[in-house]
């Protein structure tokens, strides 16, 4: 529901049938008969568009960051929200006062009195405003629930307050009865459509004083596509989430293509950088813009505190960067911006990071394909919500049972034998990260796998080619685990059976439960006598559909290393869905 109202929309909460009657206290477990209402503008936006306009709002350069949401505590919703009473009594105008968070348990408060959200009450209606904006709403008067676009909320009335509780993300907006004069001037502010500073559904535009441009690059991607980046250092004096409407134009100044990208937040003094991309069938002369802001509705911009090493060799930036906000990213990103001996703009490509816990550190790759230029700068961009996890040693959870690498004159494959000694089921991210005799990281291979149950054995396997001219003095196995619910395990009911057949393995796997086994995964490991990796191989064991149905058997062939081995071991990697 934050996003709907960061989108400056219009809410009309039909409340019939409830006006004598007080409004029910939240269900546990409600099941709403809602009618949907006409929407009365095209503008309409949802969250789940917001977030994938968020996210992926260019692709000149690999997006913007995804629109962030905060999780839910029903219990400290419920604890949180005001006893109902009667809506009798209850007509006027109120307008945003307070917004409240509740994440994993925890409650902050942010005042948003600047913001021009109103809630009119009137004869057993309640009409929500924000410059003529409206989106889909429900009310059900038999359970008091509502719901914004999807995402169900409850009204509640306490003295001179209403209270719309969200509960599915556990935002609480409080708003205020007006006085007669206020309310005379909120009315007219509603009748004129917004004043000329608030008629965007993105905010009021940002003035040239409040932001300074620090660089902007045009450039031709062929094929009718174009892409934009503008870099800003924000002097607003405090933070907001900004929009940028791009617009690129001929030199007679007429619009020929416009996009637009999101920043979540961004905080005073931040140095950010969008990007969008136009399609056009003109080459365009340059790019007007306008910057709106609103408010970031409880998000905070932690870019300022990520430390950034960077080192380029080749086609690729090794980027290492160290969580020192004190919170855990939602979202974090790396922009990297390629230039050529000139100093002239010449490539840009986004890294990504996942999410970073307070006090951590990761390391991700930017490929400049295949092209490597004289230098590269990169603008990083992260926020939170203020959550602070303790992070489990995944060491812990995860025993490396053994580490294998062998090294020849193109390649470098490295392996580690992984083993859940825990009595939970984790994804597990692995990654290594190779180090100079400085210590800098110069280079990082990773892999996912999806689920490994209690007591399963699995392989994490990287090949990379030798790098030239750089000496490699350190290795850093590191491992991120996480709780998913997306699949189940399937290695555990996995057997097999192998025929050698000269320099060939023929494998057979039956998948031995009754889930379907997807993306089954070998990696055979070949040892010498004194058990040094000699090679590495494998095969995706499935049928066309990428599956192992339940009870089948599926056979690949594995390729033996020509110049011979004493012996191998198989590792299995797989999922089964949860459906």
């Amino acid at each position: 529901m934050k996003k709907v109202i960061a989108c400056m929309l219009v809410l009309v909460l039909v409340l019939s049938g409830c006006a004598s009657s007080e409004l029910p206290e939240k269900p546990s477990s409600p099941e709403p008969k809602f009618a949907q209402e006409e929407s009365a503008s095209s503008n309409s936006t949802k969250p789940e568009d917001t977030a994938k306009t968020d996210a992926a709002g260019s692709a000149s350069a690999g997006g913007q960051d995804s629109a962030a949401s905060a999780e839910s505590s029903e219990t400290a919703a419920e604890e949180s929200s005001p006893a109902p009473e009667t809506q009798v009594g209850k007509d006027g105008m109120y307008r945003v006062i307070t917004l409240i968070v509740v994440s994993d348990g925890v409650e902050s408060t942010q005042d948003v009195s600047n913001e021009n959200l109103f809630l009119t009450v009137e004869g057993g209606s309640a009409t929500y405003w924000n410059n003529g904006y409206i989106i889909d709403s429900f009310f059900d008067p038999e359970t008091g629930r509502t719901e914004v676009n999807g995402e169900p909320g409850t009204l509640y009335f306490e003295g001179d307050t209403v209270t719309l509780v969200d509960d599915t993300d556990g935002y609480t907006y409080v708003f205020r009865r007006l006085t007669p004069e206020e309310q005379a001037a909120a009315e007219e502010l509603i009748a004129s459509g917004g004043s000329p500073a608030e008629e965007s559904p993105y905010g009021a535009p940002v003035s040239p004083d409040q932001l300074e441009v620090k660089a902007e690059y045009l450039w031709d991607m062929n094929y009718g596509y174009y892409g934009y980046i503008l870099v800003v250092d924000s002097k607003l004096s405090e933070s907001r989430q900004l929009t940028l409407e791009a617009r690129a134009c001929d030199a007679a100044g007429n619009v020929l293509a416009e996009d637009y990208a999101f920043r979540s937040v961004v905080a005073p003094g931040e140095e950010i950088a969008f990007s969008v991309n136009f399609i056009t069938d003109v080459q365009p002369d340059h790019v007007d813009y306008t910057i709106y802001q609103e408010n970031p509705w409880g998000l905070v911009s932690i870019g300022q505190q990520i430390g950034l090493t960077a080192d380029y060799i080749d086609d690729q930036v090794t980027i290492e960067a160290v969580n020192n906000s004190g919170m855990d990213t939602i979202w974090m990103e790396v922009l990297a911006v390629f230039f050529d001996e000139q100093g002239n703009f010449a490539h840009a490509e986004y890294g990504y990071f996942n999410e970073l816990v307070a006090g951590s550190h990761n390391v991700t790759s930017i490929y400049s394909w295949g092209t490597h230029y004289d230098s590269v700068s990169c603008y990083v961009y992260a926020y939170g919500d203020g959550t602070v996890t303790t992070p489990i040693d995944p060491f812990s959870q995860i025993q490396v049972v053994a580490e294998y690498e062998e090294v020849s004159t193109y390649y470098i494959n490295r392996a580690a034998i992984l083993k859940n000694i825990s009595d939970q089921s984790y994804e597990i991210r692995a990654r290594y990260i190779l180090r100079d005799e400085n210590g800098v990281a110069v280079d990082t291979t990773y892999d996912t796998i999806d689920i490994l149950a209690p007591g399963e054995t699995t392989c994490f396997y990287t090949s990379k080619s030798t790098p030239e001219g750089i000496n490699i003095a350190s290795k850093e196995l590191m491992l991120t685990i996480s709780v998913k619910d997306y699949y189940l395990p399937i290695i555990g009911d996995l057997s097999y059976t192998v025929e050698e057949d000269g320099y060939v393995l023929n494998l057979s796997v039956t998948n031995n439960s009754a889930k379907t086994a997807e993306f089954v995964y070998a990696t055979v490991l070949f040892f010498d006598a004194e058990n040094n990796l000699v090679s590495v191989n494998g095969a995706y064991v499935t049928d066309t559909d990428s599956e192992i149905k339940a009870g089948a058997t599926e056979t690949a062939e594995i390729w033996c290393p020509s110049a011979g081995y004493d012996h191998y071991e198989i590792y299995f990697d797989g999922r089964a869905s949860k459906d």
